[in-house]
C-alpha cells in the first residue's frame, strides 16, 4: 500500500502536462471520462488509474502557458459531470416517465383520469392536444 506522503500531490502542472488525482470514491468513470471528452479539442487527455483507489488525468496542453487554465476548467468541469451522474441516478427514472407522459395521446400514470375530447375534427376523430 502506498503511503500518503508517497502519492502523486492532488494536482500538479510541469511544461506542458498537468496531472489531477482523483479518488474513486467521489469520481466516477463516466464522470472523468465525460469531462475528458470535454478537453480534447484543447488538449491531450489520458486517464489512467493509481491503484484501487484513484484516477489519475494526465492533461498535455499544446502551449505552457496554458496548462494551469485548461487544469483548473477541467476541475470545475468534473464537478459538474460528477452531479450529472448523481441526478441521472437518483431522478433518470422519473425524467423518463415525465417525457413519456408529455409526448403520449393519454394519461399514462392514470388512464381511468382519461377526459374524452368531444371535439371532433370532419372525419370524425378525436382532435389531438
Amino acid at each position: 500500500m502506498v503511503e500518503a506522503s508517497e502519492r502523486v500531490p492532488p494536482a500538479w502542472a510541469l511544461g506542458r502536462t498537468s496531472c489531477v488525482s482523483l479518488s474513486r470514491t467521489v469520481y466516477s468513470l463516466r464522470a472523468v471520462l465525460a469531462a475528458a471528452y470535454k478537453f480534447s479539442d484543447q488538449c491531450a487527455m489520458l486517464v489512467d488509474s493509481d491503484g484501487e483507489e484513484r484516477w489519475v488525468v494526465y492533461l498535455i496542453a499544446s502551449e505552457p502557458t496554458r496548462t494551469e487554465r485548461i487544469r483548473d476548467a477541467f476541475i470545475n468541469e468534473l464537478a459538474d459531470q460528477q452531479l450529472r451522474d448523481l441526478l441521472e441516478k437518483e431522478f433518470g427514472d422519473l425524467r423518463t416517465l415525465i417525457v413519456a407522459q408529455a409526448f403520449s395521446e393519454g394519461n399514462l400514470l392514470h388512464p381511468e383520469r382519461e377526459v374524452e375530447n368531444e371535439e371532433l375534427d370532419s372525419r370524425g376523430t378525436r382532435l389531438r392536444r
